[in-house]
């Protein structure tokens, strides 16, 4: 549809660089919860807020407290501090998600999978 791009996006990434990129973002501290296997126990559930207690399995000493603040959209904490995590913020979210759609409840542990990256089949050109 927008075979030549968006109008003015260009000039404007000319100029601002790419959104969702900025020094306040969260790097690779807590990018382990991500890319690798985690457990996960819910450890709060109250009005206001729920909290996620979130272990590295490779190094069970390494954890985060991931707190969503309800009715905030896009409040995530770590460790009771929050982080603007940019376009990873989606993945926190779908890690919690992940939890929930495999019966999680507070206080039960469960196990999860990084998310695979899901990759176009490769097409032959005719």
């Amino acid at each position: 549809m927008f075979g030549k791009g968006l109008p003015g996006y260009d000039a404007w990434l000319d100029n601002y660089g790419n959104p969702g990129m900025g020094d306040g973002m969260l790097d690779s501290e807590f990018r382990w919860a991500l890319d690798e296997p985690v457990l996960v126990t819910q450890i709060h559930d109250g009005d206001d807020t729920s909290m996620y207690c979130v272990v590295r399995e490779s190094n069970k000493d390494e954890f985060i407290h991931l707190t969503f603040e309800k009715g905030k959209s896009g409040h995530l904490l770590f460790n009771g501090n929050f982080v603007d995590v940019g376009d990873d913020f989606i993945g926190y979210v779908s890690l919690i998600d992940d939890y929930h759609e495999h019966d999680g409840e507070p206080g039960k542990t469960l196990r999860l999978e990084p998310f695979e990256d899901e990759e176009e089949p490769d097409r032959e050109m005719p």
